[in-house]
């Protein structure tokens, strides 16, 4: 607790708690550093390493302990977070063979849904530009002003 007694705004590298690094800003060259250090994934001191057993029990925080547990997200808050993850923001459609819209959905995710079929299977139409089940085309909805 002796270190806590100094003013660190006159001091250099030096944190109030040294067993944290709570509080501490990287520089943005420090951050570039960092960076390239990290592109070569095999560089990762973690590399090719897995947890075991005993180690992810340490890691997971199961029951009470879990800050979500006995909570649910609000469904405006659970619309946000989909909204993040979406890959498509302006939605996909199935199209008619004619380039008219039949059905509008808001993710990829929901036309599989309603399709049938996986998402992946949606995936691969959209990308590819195939025609599906000989007279439907699934594409990605235009920019809607």
């Amino acid at each position: 607790m002796y270190i806590k007694r100094f003013n660190f705004n006159n001091l250099y590298n030096f944190l109030a708690n040294a067993s944290s690094s709570e509080g501490y800003k990287h520089t943005d060259v420090a951050k570039q550093k960092m960076v390239k250090r990290l592109e070569d994934k095999s560089n990762h001191p973690f590399w090719g390493k897995h947890h075991d057993a005993k180690a992810k029990s340490f890691i997971s925080k199961p029951g009470l302990l879990n800050p979500m547990f006995g909570k649910t997200h609000s469904e405006e808050t659970k619309k946000i977070m989909r909204s993040k993850k979406v890959k498509y923001p302006n939605g996909v459609g199935i199209y008619g063979l004619d380039n008219h819209l039949i059905k509008s959905f808001y993710c990829a995710s929901d036309l599989a849904i309603y399709l049938n079929v996986s998402k992946v299977t949606v995936s691969k139409f959209i990308g590819n530009g195939l025609v599906f089940k000989g007279k439907y085309s699934l594409k990605v909805n235009p920019f809607n002003e």
